[in-house]
């Protein structure tokens, strides 16, 4: 009965949900019924990418300057999300106490955090489409490593193939009497073209592993700037969560204990009136009793 009269008390006293505590916390309800949706791409992604990130340093531990295989895709098994979604957190349900906290109220808080955790996956998720587009960047610089390497060492056989051809010529017989008169021109042809090929040879490895420490370090850049930002955001989202926490707990007890002393000051009130009737009663009585008195001579008279 008590309870009834203090959560009808309460509702009276504070109505719908207020759009503004007397703390200074805005109410939830408006933005928790109406918020959009925005959820993570999948769970797990936040561990999925640091598990991408270490397979990718294994994977460059294994490639050598002159054997760099980009592609056979990555495939990483992502983990179980250890966070709570704001989908769970707005169904989260709590059994009822005589001296609990406000439901509406708690109800409502809940879907204002559920809205934070939407909102900082959503900016994760925005955060894990960069680090993707940054890495097909990475994987365009290394195919066109991987061609203009396939184009060089095409030039360097192709070389091959003439300093063979000019040396098969030397070797014939018929050849001695020409290599008698041209041996100097041609000697200096072979050492020219030698040059030529060993200079090309040691350019292209030069640019290969310029360009594949240049790849390296751009890829390490981004996931080492994606992982704190990550990191820092959800530090973030956490702190506001239980600041904000703190803050409707405070005022679910207040508004608790003036419901609590709506209560007692309406028993009082009630207590006060059953004593009032209790003596009205009693004066009743008396007054009944002297009129039966009054009456009982005119009775034996009329007898």
């Amino acid at each position: 009965m008590e309870s009834s009269r203090a959560s009808a008390s309460m509702r009276s006293s504070t109505g719908a949900a207020p759009t503004t505590r007397s703390s200074g916390v805005p109410s939830w309800g408006a933005s928790g019924a109406s918020r959009s949706r925005r959820r993570f791409p999948a769970k797990g992604v936040y561990r999925t990418w640091q598990n991408r990130c270490a397979a990718a340093d294994t994977e460059e531990a294994h490639v050598s300057t002159n054997e760099i295989d980009v592609t056979q895709p990555v495939f990483v098994e992502s983990e179980p999300d250890p966070y709570l979604t704001g989908d769970e957190v707005a169904a989260r349900d709590f059994p009822y106490a005589m001296r609990g906290f406000a439901r509406e109220e708690v109800q409502d808080f809940l879907r204002h955090v559920a809205d934070e955790i939407d909102d900082r996956d959503g900016r994760a998720s925005d955060l894990v489409a960069n680090v993707d587009r940054l890495e097909q960047r990475t994987l365009d610089l290394r195919d066109g490593f991987v061609a203009e390497r396939d184009r060089l060492l095409a030039e360097i056989a192709r070389r091959d193939d003439t300093v063979a051809e000019l040396t098969a010529e030397l070797e014939r017989p018929e050849s001695e009497r020409l290599m008698k008169a041209y041996g100097t021109e041609i000697a200096r042809m072979l050492e020219n073209a030698e040059t030529t090929a060993n200079k090309v040879r040691d350019d292209a490895a030069r640019e290969a592993e310029s360009r594949t420490t240049d790849a390296r370090r751009e890829a390490e850049e981004v996931r080492t700037s994606a992982l704190n930002a990550a990191e820092r955001m959800t530090a973030e989202a956490r702190l506001q969560a239980k600041e904000q926490l703190a803050a409707a707990g405070e005022e679910a007890v207040s508004i608790t204990r003036v419901a609590f002393e709506e209560a007692d000051e309406v028993r009082t009130k009630t207590r006060a009136l059953i004593d009032r009737l209790a003596s009205s009663k009693h004066i009743l009585e008396d007054l009944v009793e002297k009129v039966d008195e009054d009456l009982a001579p005119m009775a034996d008279a009329r007898v």
